[in-house]
């Protein structure tokens, strides 16, 4: 497995358990075993987990965070009940056959 260090996503490829197989170089990457502990909690924890680095910037664990909780836009529900408007319209004249 590869976990990016900026972004926290991750790769994985069977043929390459314990490799980084991409043109990314290394530096911007952590590359742990797949089987292992901590490839098992980035699966787990996704996308909601920071790092745990020794002295010399080694990982060597993960732990889960709290989820950031995602605000919508006040628009999305005029915007919802504008779409419902419209399919309940819609399902009206479907009944009424027109």
């Amino acid at each position: 497995m590869i976990i990016n260090k900026e972004t926290k996503a991750f790769q994985t490829i069977n043929t390459h358990p314990d490799s980084n197989w991409t043109d990314t170089p290394d530096e911007a990457l952590y590359i742990v075993d797949d089987r292992g502990a901590i490839a098992q909690k980035v699966l787990a924890y996704y996308p909601n987990y920071d790092f745990v680095l020794d002295a010399d910037g080694n990982l060597t664990d993960v732990v889960q965070t709290e989820a950031e909780a995602v605000e919508l836009p006040e628009s999305t529900d005029s915007l919802l009940l504008e779409i419902t408007a419209d399919q309940e319209y819609r399902i009206s004249m479907l009944e009424l056959g027109l």
